[in-house]
């Protein structure tokens, strides 16, 4: 797995997989496997045992589910307000409300409440000092057109790295999201750190 910063071609040390358990409510689901009827980016609640590799989620060579990126995100990320399909961008960020500085989030691109199962999960983050809202899309591609007004009406300049660190053959986007994200709510200045983003 790539990591923003780092090289593509340099090798990344592998870490074991944590053990998979399902919800409950859900039948067992083998690693990489969906179920009938189950959305990507939906209802797969498969989350590691506790002693397991907190890091473990940046190894899997699967789709991940909403629920595996939230419960990292909001462990291990300062501000993570949460993950939502794009049109539920507004809760996260109500409007006439301010966007809270230091805050993340992951959104789904699939418009609607996961009409086609889920697409593509990409990273958003309120700078801290700065009126900035940062995009992070690990196919180096511009933010949705409803989420750049969005920043753009409070007052935000939205940035993107247009640089791709995922090649579109790999699903591992959501660890990818959840890597910058981490990078960023971890850097002293997070808007410097966005400007590294990507970078070989």
């Amino acid at each position: 797995m790539a990591v923003p910063g780092r090289s593509a071609s340099r090798p990344v040390q592998a870490r074991p997989s944590p053990a998979i358990t399902s919800s409950p409510a859900a039948p067992p689901v083998a690693p990489g496997r969906r179920r009938a009827g189950a959305r990507v980016g939906r209802g797969l609640a498969a989350t590691a045992k506790p002693g397991t590799d907190p890091w473990a989620i940046f190894n899997l060579n699967r789709e991940t589910s909403d629920v595996e990126l939230d419960e990292w995100g909001k462990r291990y990320i300062p501000g993570f307000l949460g993950v939502r399909a794009r049109s539920q961008f507004n809760e996260l960020y109500p409007p006439g409300r301010p966007m809270k500085p230091g805050t993340s989030a992951i959104l789904n691109l699939d418009y609607g409440d996961y009409a086609r199962g889920g697409t593509h999960w990409v990273g958003v983050r309120v700078a801290k000092d700065a009126p900035v809202l940062m995009y992070v899309d690990s196919f180096g591609l511009p933010p949705p057109r409803d989420v750049s007004i969005r920043g753009r009406l409070e007052g935000r300049g939205v940035l993107y790295p247009d640089v791709a660190y995922q090649r579109f053959d790999e699903v591992n986007c959501g660890p990818r999201a959840l890597a910058a994200l981490h990078y960023l709510a971890s850097a002293k200045n997070d808007l410097e750190a966005f400007g590294q983003l990507g970078q070989r």
